[in-house]
């Protein structure tokens, strides 16, 4: 495995998220080998790392799914939904929720490290909104979410946010929770 994969199993492989991956080539598989039902959709690509799958949906909760068995390990419960890809490293499993928080939470047990909270998503409305019709007509954005998939870097996690920033926040697992300065 290349170094900057070393520590992090990430969206897109690395925290280029180039999809190039440093490995033997994917096994033919031959028919289903397991299903998993979660408690929502998944609209998003769940993180692998080790003999564990990472995967949120839509009903709010992440699911550590053990990936010989797809047995489910324990789920933690964001009660909102998760539609980011997850990013795990160093012990540590990082995704955003719809609700604007940002959560790092422990891979082994799915027990809370840390809750930070953003501005959350910036509702707008306006006139012809990705081409729909009327033009004239004002109309809500339907697909105002913001779905940034975090990415670990040198001891920081990095993501973007509905409420128009970019965050660079300190990956260490804490036992407390966190919240932006005024």
């Amino acid at each position: 495995m290349p170094a900057f994969c070393a520590d992090s199993s990430t969206f897109r492989g690395n925290a280029q998220h180039s999809g190039v991956y440093d490995a033997a080539e994917v096994p033919k598989l031959t028919g289903v080998q397991w299903a998993f039902h979660t408690q929502g959709q998944v609209i998003s690509s769940p993180a692998v790392d080790g003999a564990v799958v990472y995967v949120g949906s839509t009903g709010g909760n992440l699911y550590a799914v053990d990936r010989a068995a797809g047995t489910e390990k324990w789920h933690f419960e964001a009660k909102s939904r998760i539609a980011s890809s997850r990013a795990v490293s160093n012990g540590q499993v990082y995704f955003g929720a719809y609700d604007g928080s940002f959560y790092s939470v422990d891979a082994s047990t799915g027990k809370l490290s840390w809750k930070f909270q953003t501005g959350g998503e910036r509702r707008f409305a306006a006139q012809h909104l990705h081409g729909l019709q009327p033009a004239y007509e004002s109309m809500p954005d339907p697909w105002d979410c913001y779905l940034s998939s975090p990415v670990v870097s040198n001891g920081a996690v990095y993501f973007g946010s509905g409420d128009g920033n970019v965050y660079a926040l300190d990956a260490a697992p804490r036992s407390r929770y966190c919240f932006p300065s005024a």
